[in-house]
């Protein structure tokens, strides 16, 4: 529930600061918001029934029920909606000699881990106890996450190496990209600490299914790495524009769309608004040039 709740305010705050994004990206946003609503609804109905319904009924503990089943089904989309974003925008960054390469080697673990994803989830609705989930949770769960690791791993890497490629003598650009580079590596980090998590629990310990306590939280740490990435755009700027760290320039913007107060020529405190800027989008390119040209004209003249 705590990251559905984080899930929610992160979409909040992408559709009151970035209102001139592309309708691609805001369907995005909503896609990934419904289908955490979803999975949050499955969520709860497995631990009510597993902990108040049938309790001390060994029988009915036993039982499968749908609400397993649906949240794999949710998690295998939301894992191939935030990948195929990361995957393509590994491919607009990379030069064209190396684009194919680096697309492939993400491709194929990542086409895998799709496969042994949904063949586990046809098993759980067909199952009838999750006794017969232990059957197959060697053969296709712990591949799944194997896969899973590896494809997290590569998107990590790949985003890093070519975002550090991008740096150049320029300080605010080498500034805007090694906030990206730490965004991207602590995005990756967690989901790949997390599904590691999962595949050595079903390894050494086959015979149980705790594993799906980290398989609960999987959906909301993708959903939140993807739009902690878009809703970072603004705090990035600032950044660069004023060289603080990323930490004061969270703890200084407001969610209202304000990130901090100046002062005009007239001595006059006004709110600086920072610039949509989008770095990078599968969609239109869209810039606030408005905003930005208003904001170096109110800068006093040196």
């Amino acid at each position: 529930m705590g990251l559905y709740g984080l899930t929610t305010t992160q979409a909040y705050l992408y559709w009151f600061n970035y209102p001139k994004d592309s309708w691609w990206t805001k369907l995005l946003v909503l896609f990934l918001w419904v289908l955490n609503t979803a999975h949050t609804v499955g969520v709860c109905h497995n631990c009510y029934y597993h902990l108040i319904t049938a309790m001390f009924n060994l029988e009915m503990l036993l039982r499968n029920v749908w609400s397993l089943g649906m949240t794999v089904v949710i998690w295998i989309i939301v894992f191939a909606t935030v990948m195929s974003y990361y995957i393509k925008m590994i491919f607009q960054l990379s030069s064209a000699r190396f684009r194919w390469w680096l697309t492939g080697a993400m491709t194929i673990p990542f086409v895998l881990a799709l496969g042994f994803g949904l063949d586990a989830a046809v098993r759980m609705f067909l199952a009838a106890n999750v006794e017969v989930l232990l059957q197959f949770s060697q053969n296709t769960i712990l591949p799944a996450f194997i896969m899973l690791v590896i494809t997290d791993s590569f998107v990590t890497g790949f985003l890093c190496i070519l975002l550090y490629r991008k740096r150049t003598e320029f300080k605010r650009t080498r500034h805007i990209v090694n906030t990206l580079i730490i965004y991207a590596a602590s995005r990756g980090l967690v989901s790949t600490a997390t599904s590691l998590t999962m595949a050595l629990v079903l390894a050494i310990r086959p015979s149980t299914i705790w594993y799906s306590a980290a398989e609960f939280a999987i959906v909301g740490i993708y959903t939140n790495s993807l739009m902690t990435m878009l809703n970072t755009r603004r705090t990035v700027y600032e950044v660069a524009d004023t060289g603080r760290s990323p930490a004061d320039s969270m703890n200084k913007e407001s969610h209202f769309g304000l990130t901090g107060r100046r002062r005009n020529q007239n001595g006059v405190s006004i709110a600086n608004k920072a610039p949509n800027v989008e770095f990078i989008e599968l969609g239109e390119r869209g810039t606030n040039y408005k905003d930005v040209n208003q904001h170096e004209e109110d800068k006093p003249a040196v």
